[in-house]
């Protein structure tokens, strides 16, 4: 594994650890909604860009997948409201 591959999952474990704890107690409700969105949406992007290799690939694909991302993140945001 390269040192790349190993902060990304550091940071994708770190994430979980927090999507966790503030699912317990940190937060409630709509608040919830966002931050454990947040989460998905930067854990999304670092398993996309870093372990399927998306970095290297045609802009258009970098482009598509961060919007796609993106729009899902929102469209759950605004039915949860």
């Amino acid at each position: 594994m390269t040192k790349s591959n190993i902060i990304v999952w550091v940071g994708l474990v770190l994430f979980t650890l927090l999507t966790f704890y503030s699912s317990e107690d940190l937060f409630s409700g709509t608040q919830l909604a966002f931050v454990l969105m947040g989460i998905v949406v930067v854990k999304f992007l670092g398993i996309g860009l870093q372990f399927i290799e998306l970095k290297q690939a045609h802009t258009t694909w970098k482009v598509l997948f961060t919007g796609f991302i993106l729009f899902f993140g929102l469209l759950v945001i605004v039915f949860v409201q």
